[in-house]
């Protein structure tokens, strides 16, 4: 990786960094025992109450998928680690960044609330990223550029996605971070999630079709840790793709 590194990007105001010390031991011994390059891909999803019953039903289902795809391959077995990071009135970290190995079953989410407090949770993200990021430099350990997914659909409640959103723009323009932002429905906010990245446009998801849309991310990440870490390794995008628009850039 070149630019500035992300450990060294300026934090968010109030950062949610991991202070479990036997959490934290344990995942730098992964680093030691496999030194392989990793892929960290940060999940930063919507469960306020509109994503009550089917919506969060599939979108369970498409990260079991998912983590369960990469698990299984041996290309990303050991490279990719998933965190998973919700937000409603609040924020939480569903899953933190660790080798696949340690998650003996899938986590499970539950819509909560009315609240859709974007800002605070891709900062929470961020700043989980940016401590396993650190972790990798101060073990040696090489990394691919980390991903940070953003689902949402609805629109923020807060004005914390400001901050946030030039945050993420700022990795990114430092070559950083690939930021995906990602509507759910008809009803998302297209414009806030658009804030996040000046490179990669919405995708809105049609029909709560989650599974293509993992199927889609496992693809990447297979690919991706298949390539060299100094490579810039395009999504895998599907050959048809009914199941989702691209919203233009304005």
């Amino acid at each position: 990786m070149s630019s500035v590194p992300l450990n060294e990007i300026d934090r968010s105001p109030m950062s949610s960094r991991n202070t479990n010390p036997d959490f934290l031991a344990e995942r730098v011994t992964q680093l030691f025992d496999v030194p392989t390059s990793r892929l960290a891909i940060a999940l930063c999803l919507d469960v306020s109450w509109s994503m009550n019953g089917k919506p969060i039903e599939e979108l369970n289902r498409g990260i079991e998928y998912f983590l369960s795809t990469l698990r299984e391959h041996p290309s990303t077995r050991h490279c990719t680690e998933v965190g998973m990071f919700s937000f409603a009135d609040s924020v939480e970290v569903v899953l933190d960044f660790q080798g696949l190995a340690g998650v003996k079953s899938t986590p499970s989410l539950h819509s909560k609330y009315e609240q859709t407090n974007m800002g605070d949770g891709v900062n929470l993200a961020l700043d989980r990223l940016e401590q396993r990021v650190g972790e990798y430099r101060s073990t040696g350990v090489d990394f691919y550029k980390p991903w940070l997914v953003v689902m949402s659909d609805g629109m923020p409640t807060t004005d914390t996605h400001i901050a946030a959103s030039q945050r993420a723009r700022e990795l990114e323009g430092g070559n950083q971070l690939k930021v995906l932002t990602i509507g759910i429905g008809g009803d998302a906010d297209t414009d806030a999630l658009a804030s996040f990245s000046n490179r990669n446009p919405v995708m809105c998801l049609h029909d709560l079709k989650f599974a293509e849309l993992f199927d889609m991310l496992s693809r990447s990440a297979i690919k991706t840790s298949q390539s060299r870490p100094s490579e810039d390794v395009k999504m895998e995008m599907p050959l048809t793709h009914d199941w989702f628009s691209f919203v233009p850039r304005k």
